[in-house]
Formats: C-alpha cells, sequence, structure tokens
C-alpha cells in the first residue's frame, strides 16, 4: 500500500488520467475532488464491496439454476419444448434479477 500525505489543494494523479484533490479538511473527514474520464468507475469502498457480493450471490444462483436445468432435461414427463421453455423463462429471470 502506497501512503501519500498531501495538503488542502493539493493533488494525486493516478494512471495519468484521474486526479484527486484534496478539496477540504475538516476534522477527522477529508473531502476530495476527483477528476476521471468517463470510460473509468468511481465507487465507494462500501459500494464496491455491496456490488462484489451481489455479482458473486448472483453467479451462484445462476449455476443452481443450471443444475436445475439439467436434472429437468433428465425426467422423463419433459420434453424438448417443455426443456427450451424453462431455459428461456430462467435466462430472463437471471437477466432480469
Amino acid at each position: 500500500m502506497l501512503f501519500l500525505t498531501r495538503k488542502l489543494g493539493e493533488a494525486i494523479i493516478v494512471n495519468n488520467d484521474i486526479e484527486i484533490t484534496v478539496q477540504e479538511i475538516t476534522g477527522s473527514k477529508v473531502k476530495l475532488g476527483i477528476v476521471y474520464p468517463k470510460t473509468a468507475s468511481v465507487l465507494r469502498k462500501e459500494i464496491f464491496d455491496r456490488i462484489q457480493q451481489e455479482n458473486a450471490a448472483a453467479t451462484v444462483n445462476a449455476e443452481a439454476l443450471q443444475d436445475a436445468i439439467r436434472m429437468h432435461k433428465k425426467s422423463p414427463d419433459m420434453d424438448d419444448d417443455d426443456v427450451s421453455n424453462l431455459e428461456n423463462m430462467i435466462r430472463k429471470q437471471v437477466v432480469n434479477a
């Protein structure tokens, strides 16, 4: 981990195109200004972590759904159209989740 000391109004540059400037210091809080390209994503760490957790949960759910499809494919009561309809319904649910 890199540690830097910056004063009010001073900045750092990341990857040649992201500039982080100390805008305000109030007690134990520091207000940062960030200039970055539109192609970059800037998130608070707790938001980033939450997204990662939800993506991991969605992956687990998708894998469980695929397992369910494989089980149903083996069912003698289901024909190819039933399996295809089930797969399409599940894919829509995963995309919309």
